[in-house]
């Protein structure tokens, strides 16, 4: 299935299967919205842009109803933030604020495509967001396989990282970006090392090709203290960091930011005059709401995130003991059970196909997604399902893999 089919696909499944339970969906839990207050938010900002800009509180609340600078308005906030969650030094020419992470991808896919045998490289399988807009477009995006040996020995990273890019080169192929999601990778959940991301940086740079840094679940650790990002690792301004609020605050805001190498002030006007063609600028009343609450929490989402933290790393660890009653009595079966993010893997001794996932969603009540459905190889990962845990209910986690396993006995019981 092709990346810009997936999402329909999906959708369809969900729409025909309402009452299916979903380990397929990896929006955000939305019990916790109630306690956000978009006004109180709106307002925190509003009062703090008055005072910054010499205006009257009603004067300000105008402007912020009007169009805005297409760079964004809480820059100066973002830049704050994240060097306090991120470590990541930035200044506010450095940042432009998006409509979410998809156009900040959009617009550096758009910047370094620009000849006819340009390319970007993504670590596979990866975010389908990325991939599904290259091919949209014409373009090309090309696959860096990841295997577990790969992830566990920073030496064989590096070398299998040359040999990918040489291939590529050798295809005719020029790579101006690797995209990678290295903490709590969507699909697989896993995280790159510090040695790992070092290589990265080491190797692009090197090879001339920029890192575009995703980072949406770096903020959901359940283990330990929370990984360094690359870009706060970079010491060869390679990296092009993005970041978004979706899955910390709102989905529905779509707000997000990219941040550049310092000093790329060319590349800087090129991008926002790129944006004010697409969008002419985010939405400023949504970007007030997310300064004011970043204002609100002393510009840090690390202690604001504890609360859903605790309850992801429940519904994981719910997840992980239901896979266990129903499924440990399989040792042809297992699963990952990742230190952080919203997903874990299931690996099955048989090949997973799309009607498998209508066939499970219709006569077993339980819609999840494949793996494959993330890869640019199609025919690798077939054996692999991914559950994500973020948005099921606690009460609901062990009847949803008491429905999955019926379908995966039906599977092992046809010799399948």
């Amino acid at each position: 299935m092709k990346q810009l089919e997936v999402m329909n696909f999906l959708n369809e499944v969900s729409s025909r299967f309402p009452a299916a339970y979903s380990l397929a969906s990896g929006r955000p839990d939305a019990r916790f919205f109630k306690s956000i207050n978009l006004s109180n938010l709106q307002h925190t900002y509003t009062t703090y842009y008055a005072e910054k800009n010499g205006l009257t509180y009603a004067d300000a609340q105008a402007l912020l109803l009007q169009y805005g600078p297409t760079a964004g308005i809480i820059n100066d906030i973002l830049v704050r933030h994240l060097l306090t969650d991120e470590q990541i030094h930035a200044s506010t020419a450095d940042i432009i604020v998006t409509n979410g992470c998809q156009e900040a991808l959009t617009l550096l896919c758009l910047t370094e495509l620009t000849h006819p045998d340009d390319c970007i490289l993504t670590l596979d399988p990866s975010y389908i967001g990325l991939s599904g807009f290259i091919q949209s477009v014409g373009k090309h995006v090309e696959p860096l396989p990841v295997d577990e040996a790969v992830l566990q020995d920073s030496a064989a990273f590096k070398a299998n990282l040359d040999v990918e890019i040489r291939n590529t080169r050798n295809k005719g192929y020029q790579p101006k970006a690797l995209y990678v999601n290295g903490d709590f990778n969507n699909p697989l959940g896993f995280s790159l090392s510090d040695a790992h991301k070092k290589v990265l940086i080491d190797v692009c740079s090197e090879s001339g090709i920029k890192i575009i840094e995703d980072n949406p679940y770096g903020m959901f650790n359940y283990e330990g203290t929370r990984a360094a990002t690359i870009k706060s690792l970079d010491d060869r301004g390679c990296v092009y960091y993005i970041g978004s609020f979706a899955k910390t605050i709102l989905p529905a805001l779509r707000v997000g930011y990219l941040v550049l190498p310092a000093q790329r002030t060319e590349e800087a006007a090129q991008l926002v005059a790129l944006k004010s063609l697409i969008s002419v600028n985010t939405s400023q009343v949504c970007q007030a709401m997310v300064g004011g609450y970043l204002l609100e929490h002393d510009y840090s989402l690390d202690n604001a995130m504890a609360p859903l933290r605790d309850v992801y790393k429940t519904k994981r660890d719910a997840l992980d003991r239901a896979l266990t009653h129903y499924l440990g009595k399989h040792s042809a079966i297992s699963w990952t059970l990742p230190p952080g993010g919203f997903f874990l893997v299931v690996s099955v001794p048989f090949d997973v196909s799309d009607e498998d996932v209508f066939d499970c969603a219709e006569h077993f009540n339980v819609i999840f997604t494949p793996v494959y459905f993330f890869s640019l190889a199609e025919q690798k990962n077939r054996r692999l399902i991914r559950l994500a845990f973020s948005n099921i209910s606690e009460d609901k986690v062990s009847d949803a893999v008491c429905k999955l396993s019926e379908f995966i006995d039906s599977k092992m019981g046809a010799g399948l």
